[in-house]
């Protein structure tokens, strides 16, 4: 077993959702999500904005800042497996997001077999 924690800077595209590059890992246990804002984030109406998974939207938080080192701490409530890569899905509280940064950071356990045995020589 290994805790790490993998990071990815997206730039926010314009629209009502934003998925990233893949940057959960498969066969991973996750037990937060965090992410800071790294150039302000300009959207068409919305005051905030919340983190989560395709199919789980808004899992790591909501009603986060739209100012440039405004962030987000998103635990999991439990531990949280992941079978498949997955990406993390972007979206603002309403209207469309039109431009911005976002790092994100995965604070993950990745699970290991024992090593390989080697019959005797």
């Amino acid at each position: 077993s290994n805790m790490t924690i993998a990071e990815l800077t997206h730039t926010i595209s314009a629209g009502s959702s934003n998925t990233t590059s893949f940057i959960i890992p498969s066969h991973c246990v996750v037990s937060a999500v965090t992410a800071r804002v790294s150039q302000d984030l300009v959207t068409d109406g919305a005051t905030s904005w919340k983190v989560g998974v395709p199919g789980a939207s808004g899992r790591y938080g909501s009603s986060y800042g739209l100012a440039l080192n405004s962030y987000a701490v998103g635990l999991t409530g439990q531990p949280q497996a992941y079978y498949a890569d997955t990406e993390i899905l972007i979206e603002p509280a309403s209207g469309d997001f039109v431009s911005g940064e976002i790092k994100l950071a995965v604070h993950l356990l990745t699970i290991s077999p024992p090593d390989a045995v080697y019959p005797p020589s």
